[in-house]
This record gives structure tokens, C-alpha cells and sequence, in this order.
């Protein structure tokens, strides 16, 4: 019980954090002209947290251990 409260508390903090990452970059994307290379890596970091976001929304594989 209490492996799985911890695993829902910090699947939760990653998902906060992500969720921020990919705003933030969009925001400062959408906010004014940018410099080439800061564009290009703010989309790549948008992209990388759009990734990330969407493998912690992927449900994860069934696991014979049922301690907790």
C-alpha cells in the first residue's frame, strides 16, 4: 500500500513538472521573435516534454509483484 502511494505521488510530480516544462516552452514560443537557435531548442524541449508526457499517460505493463 504504501509502495503505491508513493508511486502515485512522485507519477504525479512528474507529470506536474512535465505539464509545466511544455507550457513554459510553448508560451516563450508563442511570445515574441525569437532568435533561431533559441526557437529551435525551445521546440526541441516542447517536443521532448510532449514525448515524455505522453509515455507517463501510457498505462504500464501488468507486473507479477503484488508486495507492498
Amino acid at each position: 500500500m504504501a509502495r503505491r502511494a508513493a508511486t502515485a505521488a512522485i507519477e504525479i510530480e512528474l507529470k506536474s513538472t512535465v505539464a509545466g516544462l511544455l507550457l513554459q516552452s510553448q508560451l516563450a514560443l508563442a511570445g515574441s521573435e525569437l532568435p533561431s537557435p533559441i526557437a529551435e531548442r525551445l521546440r526541441m524541449v516542447a517536443e521532448l516534454a510532449g514525448n515524455l508526457r505522453q509515455q507517463l499517460s501510457a498505462p504500464l505493463p501488468a507486473r507479477g509483484d503484488t508486495a507492498a
